[in-house]
């Protein structure tokens, strides 16, 4: 019996040896697994996207008040798309793009991303800057104005707009997507129920 007994205990020092840091290495890989997973549910992306929806979120709170001060500056494509943006003094830049009977996309470019030194390969890719006029097709777009903006919740800001036809309307846009969840019709005022 006691050949037994301690051959059992061979055993079992043995499968603790090599399968319970098995056990511990696969838990431990799988935690940014289960914050990925927490942080998609949360913000309502897909799987995968929750640390852009993060990063994209803490842009629009950290140039909150540069996009009080500024308007988009549009251009319409021979798409009929209309692509404005918003360049900020942190330098990070907001591009909108609004398609006819489409939703309104919004999207931060962190500047902080680019490496603009002569060590940076994109100098490799990117060496002129050429400008050129616009064609008949791609005039420059009047810009809406923007009134106010308030935070109504983590990852939902609340903008009243002034559009170049003189209306106004409340924009609801989920900072955490990059989209603009509604549109209301709203008094000209700068008001935005604060």
């Amino acid at each position: 019996m006691n050949k037994n007994s301690s051959s059992k205990r061979q055993r079992k020092w043995w499968q603790w040896l090599l399968m319970y840091p098995g056990f511990l290495i696969a838990i431990v890989g799988a935690i940014p697994t289960f914050i990925e997973l927490y942080d998609s549910h949360q913000f309502g992306v897909p799987f995968g996207f929750g640390k852009v929806a993060k990063e994209q979120n803490e842009i629009w709170e950290r140039n909150f008040e540069c996009m009080r001060k500024q308007d988009f500056h549009d251009v319409l494509t021979r798409y009929n798309v209309k692509v404005g943006t918003i360049v900020c003094p942190s330098g990070d830049v907001l591009l909108r793009a609004e398609a006819p009977e489409s939703r309104i996309l919004l999207k931060w470019v962190d500047l902080s991303t680019f490496r603009l030194d002569k060590r940076s390969s994109i100098n490799l890719l990117i060496r002129d800057a050429v400008a050129a006029d616009l064609s008949d097709n791609e005039r420059l777009a009047q810009a809406p104005n923007v009134l106010c903006q308030r935070w109504v919740k983590k990852g939902t800001l609340l903008r009243r707009v002034r559009d170049p036809n003189g209306q106004c309307f409340d924009e609801t846009i989920d900072t955490y997507k990059g989209i603009v969840i509604s549109r209301e019709p709203a008094p000209c005022d700068s008001n935005c129920g604060e």
